[in-house]
């Protein structure tokens, strides 16, 4: 029970959710997040986060180009509402400890 997945040193750019973890226990430390579509975080049980940065857009975001032969697929439709959350958290035996968050 007592053991933790550890994640550090991690960049992630262009992403519906920058990262997720279902685990029960979790750290996450000196992690960057550019331009995510819907949130930076999903994560379940106790987590902590240390020295993390979100900017949810850039000017990288902003030259998007469609990848669809179709047109505009679903997220490239929401990219522009600025409809985004730092991280999603649940109502039950969750313990989020946050330090030293930029968003």
């Amino acid at each position: 029970k007592n053991i933790f997945n550890y994640y550090s040193n991690i960049k992630l750019a262009l992403c519906s959710v920058g990262a997720t973890d279902w685990n029960l226990r979790g750290h996450w430390s000196n992690i960057d997040i550019y331009d995510q579509l819907d949130r930076s975080f999903n994560v379940f049980g106790e987590v902590s986060f240390t020295s993390t940065s979100v900017t949810c857009r850039t000017q990288n975001g902003n030259s998007l180009q469609n990848v669809s032969a179709q047109g505009l697929t679903n997220f490239e439709k929401r990219w522009g509402s600025k409809d985004y959350m730092a991280f999603r958290m649940y109502d039950t035996n969750q313990k989020h400890l946050i330090d030293d968050m930029q968003i």
